[in-house]
């Protein structure tokens, strides 16, 4: 028993007590105060926390194809309003821009962000979770929308348990309850699912429908839209005057060739700076596309001039067997 419980038994043997050692431990235990171990629920105030992970399921359609799904997940933790959205890839491009759709779906951003330790928010950390680096694009991001972040600290299985906790009931609630037809029956069925989790059903964390508990949450408004959400990433001009972005090479005025310079990069756009110059082009996709203005096409590749009698005469001297003349 310990200590306490030697105490007590001598203290019971000088009292008269003469009874064995065991009925009096049996005594002793019912006496001892229990330890209830207490769950806490982390759960933040209103508009203060959400949850965004990237996820991905193997699924297997109806006519026997399989296919791996990408998804991104974010849920606010006071109101558990959840949305999901399948997504191509898991680059900090497509991490930042649906992170950015599911604010306004959310009606606004929280105070903070709380994400798990991807490449894409965070390139480098100390052992005790400080980050020592963070993702250049993905920050500027951060500060063009309007929110802090934090991400899950190594070792940390309770905090880090609650962002993949988002993944994995994701999977168990939609992914593997369903049977799709194809991919477009899969999103069909994921817009129904997630208006039915946040409209129609109770959470089972709080007991209130999160449509209902989200008109507590105090969001603010993002301070850019998605649709006019640029990165920013550092480029140098080549000396054809062409910026090379992701295989596609955009042109840029002859002058500002060898200069360094900034790309915007929106959804569908791409605006590039370098000194004083500035070009607009709209963003390409199809692998090694380019994409040249016509007015640095015409500065860099400048018209042949108008054929004149001087110019017939060069040509007909250059066309004598005679060919030093021409310096050929």
């Amino acid at each position: 028993m310990g200590q306490f419980s030697q105490a007590l038994k001598r203290r019971a043997r000088l009292a008269g007590y003469a009874g064995g050692k065991t009925a009096l431990y049996e005594l002793i235990a019912t006496l001892r105060p229990r330890e209830v171990p207490v769950e806490i629920r982390f759960e933040g105030l209103p508009g203060e926390f959400s949850q965004h992970d990237f996820g991905q399921i193997e699924i297997r359609f109806r006519d026997g194809s399989t296919t791996r799904v990408h998804f991104f997940a974010s849920r606010l933790k006071w109101s558990r309003w959840i949305e999901v959205t399948v997504v191509p890839n898991e680059t900090a491009e497509t991490l930042i821009r649906t992170l950015a759709d599911h604010f306004v779906a959310f009606g606004g951003v929280p105070l903070c962000a709380v994400f798990d330790r991807p490449k894409t928010v965070a390139l480098k950390w100390k052992k005790n979770g400080e980050i020592t680096e963070w993702n250049p694009i993905f920050a500027y991001a951060a500060l063009e929308i309007g929110f802090t972040a934090e991400v899950c600290w190594p070792y940390q299985p309770r905090q880090k348990g609650a962002v993949e906790e988002l993944v994995k009931w994701v999977k168990g609630s939609f992914f593997k309850q369903r049977r799709f037809q194809d991919m477009d029956d899969l999103l069909a069925q994921l817009t129904q699912w997630l208006t039915e989790m946040n409209t129609e059903r109770p959470s089972r964390a709080t007991g209130i429908i999160p449509a209902v508990r989200r008109e507590e949450e105090r969001l603010r408004a993002p301070r850019v839209q998605p649709a006019d959400l640029a990165l920013r990433i550092p480029i140098s001009v080549g000396p054809t005057a062409e910026v090379l972005h992701e295989t596609h090479a955009y042109s840029m005025p002859p002058d500002a060739a060898g200069l360094p310079g900034t790309l915007y990069l929106y959804r569908d756009r791409v605006r590039i700076v370098a000194g004083r110059h500035e070009a607009v082009h709209e963003r390409q996709y199809a692998h090694r596309a380019p994409s040249r203005l016509p007015e640095h096409r015409a500065r860099i590749w400048p018209p042949s001039p108008a054929r004149g009698p001087s110019a017939t005469s060069n040509a007909s001297i250059c066309s004598r067997p005679v060919r030093r003349r021409c310096g050929i």
